[in-house]
């Protein structure tokens, strides 16, 4: 029996996306210097490796109620995650967001300030360990762009892998989210560059990948995180 209503948690921040899937990987670089971005540009694009676990038990209750714990390595900091979905509908996501900069990686709600969410987490995993479900490999370019009407937009260039028990995906995305401002930009700056670049919309975010991966996997033995962050 969950103690708290998630219908009651403070929300940190809201996460409107859309994610484009690529077909060339040069196009990852020369999204930065198109008409639709370029000109924008806040600031020079930053490359980063990023490495992103996402946890659950052995039975998925985090995701079977609609949430998706992450911890992520983004340069040299870490940032742990809760996620919430909430809607996808004409390639946008729309996402309930937690996140919280951490000295080192730690599997634990804990590390959360909200205190309802911690109850809330904690009743549905119900005192289940916490596995590693898959693991995120890649190298991001990003930057962000603003326009003149002082919407802002991370566009992020995204390449690597996602592995879950011996299986692997390939990752190669292009992925849009508001930082501010009005989403009909989100969804212009998405139609311009697909206009320009062989640029899909891609209906699966990592962790669904990642997730499908583990449901088609059988493990001989499952990883305990708790196990796996001590020696990081």
């Amino acid at each position: 029996e969950v103690a708290f209503s998630p219908d009651h948690l403070i929300i940190m921040a809201q996460e409107i996306e859309i994610k484009l899937l690529c077909r060339d990987e040069k196009v990852l670089k020369e999204i930065f210097f198109s008409q639709a971005v370029y000109p924008f540009l806040e600031s020079k694009p930053m490359k980063m490796q990023m490495e992103a676990y996402y946890l659950d038990t052995s039975n998925l209750n985090l995701s079977g109620a609609g949430y998706a714990f992450r911890l992520r390595r983004e340069g040299h900091r870490w940032v742990a995650a809760i996620k919430r979905r909430k809607a996808y509908m004409h390639g946008l996501y729309d996402r309930d967001e937690w996140e919280k900069t951490i000295p080192f990686p730690k599997p634990d709600f804990e590390v959360f300030s909200d205190p309802e969410l911690k109850k809330v987490l904690k009743s549905i995993v119900n005192g289940r360990p916490l596995i590693i479900l898959c693991e995120v490999l890649m190298e991001r370019i990003c930057a962000n762009v603003i326009f003149s009407d002082g919407t802002m937009i991370e566009v992020a260039a995204d390449k690597g892998e996602i592995h879950s028990y011996g299986l692997l995906a390939l990752v190669s995305e292009v992925e849009l989210e508001l930082k501010s401002g009005a989403k009909d930009r989100l969804v212009e700056l998405s139609e311009n560059l697909k206009k320009s670049y062989p640029l899909v919309e891609g209906a699966k975010s990592k962790y669904e990948r990642g997730l499908n991966l583990f449901r088609r996997a059988v493990p001989e033995k499952l990883i305990e995180a708790e196990g796996v962050f001590r020696t990081l």
